[in-house]
This record gives structure tokens, sequence and C-alpha cells, in this order.
């Protein structure tokens, strides 16, 4: 390589040597006049002397002056070619190190591609090796855990079994000594195949308000949920026939005793202790304050219903050692709970009436919904409640501690409905010290754990509300604050960002103790009315517990039920649940088969959790509510609802929307509101299906998810308002189209729905579009002034549109789940005002697209689920409307099938002669 390098800078040399003669040269020629004989100076003289003998002389002159020429011509000629065969050698030479170069860069990107390889070889094996000792340590690590927990839930299991044993064995030793062997009142036990259900105990002595207490408590808490669940339906006969004669023949027996149920219910809570007063049941003996609900698996956070997790902290205790009267938690105990908080300034809610959601909470006893909520009445006990819903205040929430009696306050001011009550700013702790304050007629300044003060103060218990049978009650109440029991941060607390204050936590750690005593009243006067009562109290509650054994029990009935996705549904014997809190079961009697279960089929759609029961438009009649359910009876006629309208949470209130977001989180789980399911077949869960799931001929839904309609509506007919004819014709009269040009896409039964919607709306002209000719007729009929075949035109649906009304459609309405046809239907709109509404459902996986500019010019694009409908205040009045004949439903209904044949259902909804087929469940 230097030999080369050397070659070349000698060839340089000489290179620039040849060059610099050849330079000279030209420069002395050029400068030479005399051997230039085309210069023009020189024109006027002669070119050759006229003698011969001077142009010897002159040639001889021009001769010599060429040789002096030659020489360093010559050596510029031999510089050249010097310099050509330098530049010859040198090409040659570096042609052959190009060459060895290339060689040498070929084998080293072989040995580098070798060494690569076995690097690759080397890392992989090692990564393989390291993966599968990942792997098995993963995994024996999960089979330590799984075999940890189900040690740890086998112990757990032991001791509650044992802790449950021992106290049932205390009761039941107590119960035993207190009532003698002639004092036991209504024993007994009912045995069946799962579970025990036992009727009634007397508690141990004590004063009669007391002991009603501690029995119902008893009672309910630990009986009669096992009794609801464990009392199994009459085994069906094998005929479908007799089954569902023998499950309408159960749902009429129900229907036909809920009105006694309620009344013995009501009852029970009216009448008060009597036979515990001829008994002589005293007082207890040094009853304790409260337990830590954190040593039974509590904690001192409630849990709101929109978080699992977050909640409000309990920051409030009625000790379980105050005056058994005062822990009486019902209105009619003169001197009770309520008549205490009215000392207080709190009251129930006005009428009863509570549209805020309810909180859960476990003080030891299990997760639990909230007993009630007071809210600060401002000195006004006949409507002060209602200013408090408005402008804000103070309220509480309440729960019952079973062991001790205590009840569990979580106290917070709030601010008013234009802020959606959320907590003020410190709230928490305000809220509590605002109750504490009231309660001892101090200003709470600095709470520690050291501060204790008693106060007095006066309520008023009123009959009826009858004011000259008012009585008063003096109350004396112990205030201690106890620290340790919560944490002094925000972890979990709701609403913390808003209630931190200047970075202090919501939750300052304390909990304020309230130990309350009665120093006067008219109690010890009527006590022995009030006992009287009480006994007859007992009777009713019996009854009640077995009312609710008969009318809260499992179903075993039909339903088709998908196991899996893309396989036909199997109509299966289910066992369909009582219906527990906010919930009620209907029987189904029709049902119509919808595009979105077919869909939810495939496996595509979100909502389907297999296996599961599917169905969606459905017309019903209550069987059973659960507790809580105060606006649904039995023997109602319903529309199941897969949208829920709660009025309650944040979508409901702004009045916007009717996307409710109560039950969102678990409904596209396929489960109930409590995270579980009320189907089983063969002993395995089976989902639910969009909070119906219709194709059962019993079903458990949320109270809701239910719209009571008019009964003279036939549930064959109606049921179809559950979906697509409401989803087309509420997208069409939820829009300004009066006057106005609509074209539909898509002529099924939401789009048949929708030209319903757009006629009775008032538009001017209905264009129907489907690639079905044989539909051209049915959208005639239900109010279309014109019909398009897209396949029929030579033309993009959109230009042909856009050409036929002069600039574009006001509004279009897609009811195709295409989104192909979603963007023409937008691309037809008129610019500068058009909107175009999407109602069809489209795969999850499918996106959406249109040029920029339609959107900058002025058109819109938008959604509708159900139409925009609410479904317990507005689909009512559809309903109406079709009694009243300003909607056509029956045409809708063009073929029938059984449960039996379900699958057959869906080929009619997929053979395009089909509008609707509906579904008979007996």
């Amino acid at each position: 390589m230097e030999d080369i390098q050397q070659q070349s800078f000698t060839f340089a040399d000489d290179t620039q040597h040849a060059l610099s003669l050849n330079d000279l040269a030209r420069r002395e020629e050029e400068e030479d006049v005399d051997l230039n004989v085309d210069n023009p100076e020189h024109d006027d003289e002669p070119q050759h002397p006229a003698h011969p003998a001077q142009r010897v002389q002159a040639l001889q002159a021009e001769l010599k002056a060429l040789r002096k020429f030659r020489e360093p011509l010559q050596k510029s000629v031999d510089a050249l070619c010097i310099a050509q065969t330098h530049n010859h050698r040198l090409a040659e030479r570096v042609e052959q190190t190009s060459t060895l170069l290339d060689e040498y860069t070929r084998i080293l990107g072989q040995q580098e591609h070798t060494r690569n390889l076995m690097l690759n070889e080397h890392w992989k094996g090692a990564t393989d090796d390291m993966r599968v000792q990942e792997h098995r340590q993963r995994e024996n690590q999960r089979i330590q855990r799984e075999a940890e927990a189900q040690e740890s839930r086998r112990r757990q299991a032991e001791e509650a079994e044992t802790e449950r044993n021992r106290v049932e064995s205390e009761k039941d030793a107590q119960l035993r000594a207190a009532m003698g062997a002639n004092e036991g009142v209504l024993e007994g036990a009912l045995e069946g195949p799962e579970a025990r259900l036992r009727l009634l105990h007397i508690p141990p002595r004590r004063r009669p308000n007391r002991a009603r207490n501690r029995a119902f408590r008893h009672l309910d808490r630990e009986y009669l949920p096992h009794a609801a669940l464990a009392v199994r339906a009459t085994p069906l006969a094998p005929a479908e026939a007799a089954q569902h004669a023998d499950n309408n023949m159960y749902s009429n027996i129900c229907i036909s005793i809920y009105p006694f149920f309620l009344l013995i219910t009501a009852m029970r809570g009216l009448i008060l202790a009597g036979i515990a007063a001829l008994l002589g049941l005293s007082q207890p003996s040094q009853a304790k304050a409260f337990n830590d609900p954190a040593e039974n698996g509590g904690r001192w956070l409630t849990r709101a219903n929109s978080d699992d997790e977050v909640g409000e902290p309990l920051n409030i205790v009625i000790s379980g050692d105050s005056d058994p009267l005062v822990m009486q938690v019902d209105d009619s105990t003169p001197g009770g709970f309520y008549t205490y908080w009215d000392s207080l300034h709190f009251q129930q809610e006005f009428a009863g009436i509570h549209l805020g959601g309810d909180q859960l909470a476990n003080v030891g006893d299990g997760l639990v919904a909230q007993q009630g909520i007071l809210r600060y009445n401002y000195n006004d006990r006949n409507g002060g409640t209602l200013y408090e819903s408005r402008n804000g205040g103070n309220h509480i929430r309440y729960w019952n501690q079973s062991s001790t009696n205590a009840l569990f306050i979580a106290a917070s001011a709030e601010m008013d409905k234009e802020a959606n009550h959320m907590i003020i700013p410190n709230g928490y702790n305000l809220g509590r010290d605002w109750i504490a304050g009231n309660a001892t007629a101090k200003a709470i300044n600095n709470a520690t754990a050291d501060l204790t003060q008693k106060g007095q103060t006066v309520g008023y218990w009123t009959r009826n509300g009858d004011a000259a049978t008012n009585v008063s009650f003096t109350y004396e109440t112990e205030l201690s604050f106890k620290s340790n029991l919560t944490t002094y941060n925000s972890s979990m607390v709701n609403h913390n960002e808003q209630v931190s204050v200047n970075g202090n936590p919501p939750q300052d750690g304390l909990v304020a103790l309230l130990k309350v005593s009665i120093k006067s009243g008219n109690n010890q006067v009527n006590a022995d009315s009030w006992a009287v009562a009480h006994g007859v109290s007992y009777v009713f509650a019996t009854l009640s517990v077995i009312l609710s054994a008969i009318y809260l029990q499992v179903i075993t009935c039909k339903a088709a039920v998908a196991w899996e996705a893309n396989t036909p549904l199997v109509v299966e014997e289910i066992q369909v649940s009582p219906p527990l809190r906010d919930e009620v079961r209907v029987r189904v009697e029709h049902t119509g088969v919808c595009h979105t279960d077919a869909f939810a089929m495939t496996g595509k759609d979100l909502l389907s959790n297999f296996p599961c029961i599917l169905g969606h438009e459905g017309g019903a009649v209550v069987e059973s509510v659960g507790e809580g359910v105060d606006d649904i009876a039995p023997g109602d006629h319903v529309i199941p609802l897969y949208i829920s309208e709660c009025t309650s949470c944040t979508f409901c209130i702004s009045g916007k929307t009717n996307l409710c977001q109560r039950l969102v989180a678990t409904q596209y789980k396929g489960l109930m509101s409590d995270g579980s399911t009320r189907f089983s077949c063969r002993g395995t869960p089976v989902n639910h299906f969009m909070g119906t799931s219709t194709f059962a001929q019993y079903s458990v839904l949320s109270r809701h998810s239910v719209a009571v309609v008019d009964k003279k509506a036939p549930l064959q007919k109606a049921c179809l308002l559950g979906c697509g004819i409401t989803t087309g014709y509420g997208a069409a009269t939820k829009q300004k189209v009066q006057g106005e040009t609509v074209a539909v896409f898509g002529a099924g039964c939401v789009g048949l729905a929708a030209v319903q919607g757009a006629k009775a709306a008032g538009a001017r002209r209905i264009i129907a579009v489907d690639t079905n000719s044989n539909k051209e007729q049915h959208a005639l009929k239900h109010g279309a002034t014109d019909f398009v075949n897209p396949l029929h035109i030579d033309r993009t649906i959109e230009s042909h549109l856009i050409d036929i009304t002069g600039g574009g459609l006001d509004h279009t309405i897609v009811c195709i789940g295409n989104v192909g046809v979603m963007r023409s239907a937008l691309e037809a709109c008129h610019k500068g005002w058009g909107q175009s509404v999407i109602i069809g459902l489209a795969p999850m996986s499918d996106e959406i697209s249109t040029n920029p500019l339609q959107l900058i010019t002025g058109r819109v694009w938008k959604g509708s689920v159900f139409g925009g409908v609410k479904g317990k205040s507005e689909l009512p009045g559809i309903v109406v409307d079709y009694l009243n004949n300003k909607l056509d439903v029956d045409s809708f209904h063009t073929h029938t099938r059984s449960l039996s044949e379900m699958n057959e259902a869906f080929e009619h909804l997929h053979g395009g002669e089909c509008v609707r087929c509906v579904v008979d469940m007996s």
C-alpha cells in the first residue's frame, strides 16, 4: 500500500511538471507574433520578402525560432508519456487494490455473520434457559401462592365455622336459659336439602325495645338470607307445558301474596315488643361500646357505589352501651334513634325519597348496604331536608354492628345540587365536628383523643304528625374522640382531591364516640304499652319469614344458552336465584331476536361473556322484587332495558344523555351489580347479557333496568320496543327534522322505525336506502317518500343522493353496522349543516374515516344508543303512542317461533324477508 502511495506522489509531480512546460510553451507561442500568421495586426504587411535571398534568410530565422522551442516541447511530450504510463500503472494498482479490498470485505462480512450466528445461538440458548427458569420459578411461586391461599381460606373457614358454632351455641344456651322449658315462642325449624331455616328465637332477657331489635337482627341477618337461597322450587314436570303451568302458578301465587307480605312487613315495623315485657326481659350487664371492624375483616371506610375501592370515613360511632331506647332504629319508637337525631336537627329524607346512590360498609358483619340516610333540616321539621338536598349541608349514613349494637356513622358536609353534592373542603372532619358540636352544644375546635365533653339536647317524637301528641325527650351525650382507629392520610378516601386542604388529608385519624343516655321523657310511662305490642310484632315477624321463604326461592326454568362463540344456542334447564337488594325477577313472556344478539354470538362483541344467556328485546311480568324496591311490584308488566336509568349518576343528572353509567362496569362483564350472576346450569355459573338476558323464561334485572308499561299493551308486540323500534324511532324523533330531508340507510326493523319516526316528526322528504329491493314496499308503507337501491345506480350513493336532493340531505340515519356506509351517509349530507346519526353497530375492530374537509365544511357526525331514549321515564310514553295508534308496531312482527326453535328464529333474521321474529318463551 505504501508503494502505491509513493508511485501516486511521483506521478503527480511528473504530471505537474509536464503541465507547467505545456503552459510555458503556450504562453510563449501567444507572445511571439512573428509565428502567428493569422494575427490581424500583420494583414497589411507582406507575408514573404520579395527577394529569394531575403526569403531564405527569413526561413532560416523562422527555423531557428522553431528549434528554440523543440527541446521544451520534446520534454513536455516525454513528461506526458511518462505521466500516462504512471497513470495506467496507478489505475491497475488501484483496481487490484480495490479487488483485494472487496475480497477482504467479503471475508470480513462472512466472519462477522458467522460470529453473529454464534452469538445469537449462544444468547438464544441462554435466554431460553433463563425463560424456562423464570417460567418454572413463576409457576412454583403461583402454586405456592395458591396453596397458601387455599390453606388460608381453609383456616379462615374453619375459624369462621368454629366461631359461628360457638356464637350459635352461646345464643341457643342463653335463649333456652331465658325462656325456660315452657317459655319458647314459635320455635321451630324447617329442614331442607341444603340448609336449615330457623323461624324464630326469642333473645335473652332485655329491655323491651332492645329485645326486639336483637331478635330481628338475629332473625334477618342470620336466617332469612339462608331461607331465601336454600328453599328450592317444586320440581317441574318433564313436559314443557306442565313446566310452564307450574311456573305460572308459582308466579301467580307470589303475586297474590305480595300485598300480604308488604302488609306484614310494614306492621312488623309499627307494632312494638310486648311478649318481651311479659317475659320480664331485663337490661344485659356491661354492654360493649363497639368492636374495631378491622379485627373482623372490616374497615373504617365505606365503599361507594361509583368505585369498589374508595369510600367515606366512618367518623362517628354511637356507643353500644348507650341507652337501649336510643339504639332503636325505627320511626315508630318514641325516644329512639330518629328522635335523638331530631334533637340534633337531622331527619329522614323528605317523604322517604332517596335519589342518591347507596354505599356499602363492613363494620365486622360483612359488606352490607347502608341502613339509611339522615339530613340536616335547618331547624325546619316540615321540609328542611329538601333545602339540604338543594343547597347542601350535612348528612349521615349509618350501619349497625350486630356484635355490640353500636351504630357506625359516615358524616360529611356537602355542596349544593349545582355542584353535584361534592364534599366541601375538609368536609368529612367538619361534618363530624358539626354533629359533635350540636350534641354537646359546644364548638369543636381542637378535637383530640383526650377531649371529653357532655351536653344535653331535646328531641321530639310525633305520632302520625299530630302535634298534639308530641313527646319530648332530653338526651345527654358524652363525647370523646378516639385515635389509632383510622389513619391520618388520604388513602382510598372518596373525593380526596377536593376534600384535602393545604396538604392536610381528608381523614384526620379521629373518630367521635357518642354515648347517649336519656335524662327525661315519657319512655318509662309508655314502656308497658309498647311492650304489649312487641309480642304481636314477633308473630308478624314469623309470618314474614314464612312468606319470604315461599316468596323468594330459586326457580328452575328453560333458557337458550350460548355456551361458546359461533355455535348454536342450546335450550337448557337453568336455575334462577331470587332477586337481591334493588333487583327484580321477571317472567319473560316474549322476546324479539335482534342483530345485536346475532353479532354477540360471533364473540366479536365486548358484551358477550360465554357462557351467557342472550336476548334484550323482551316483554315480561314481574314475579318478585328484592329489598328496597318500592317503585315496581309483582304483576307489573315491564320491558327490560339494556340502558339503565338510575336518575342519580352524573350522566343522568346532566340531562344531556340517556347513557346511565350506574351499572356499566359490571354489566359489560355479564354480572349483576354485586359482581355475581343469578343464573346457573348444572352447577356452572352462566353470565347475563346486557343486563337483560331475555332468552330465559325467568331473568333477574336491576330495578334501574326495568320500565313499567301499560298492561293494555300486548307483550308479544310491546317486547319489540325494548330495542329495535325504539332505537330507530327515537333516533329520528330526537332530531329536529320537521320540514327537512332525511335519508335512512338500512330498511330493516331499526331503519323502518326510523322512517316512522321521521314521518312522525314532520320530515318533508324521507329516502330509504337498501340493497334489497324487496324492502321497498315496507319502507313506503311506513312513510318513506323514496326508495333507492345502491346496486341499481351507476354512481356512488352519496353522489346520487346529493344530486336528487339538490345539494345533499339535512339528516342521514345509519342503521347498518358498516363503516363504509357510515362514510357515505356523512358525505351525502348537505355542506354547512348536514348531520349524520349512526345507530348501527359495527365490529369493534373497525375504524371509521372520512376526508377532514367533510367535517370542516360543517357536516356533523354523531352517534345514538337506544335512540337517545331514557328507558324508565320515556319508554312508557312510547308504549302509549303505540296504544293510541301513533306508532305502528304490529307490522314489524312478521314471524313467530317457540323457545325450542330459537336457532330457527336467527335464520329468519338473516333471511331478508323477516322484519322481526318474536319468540314465545312459554
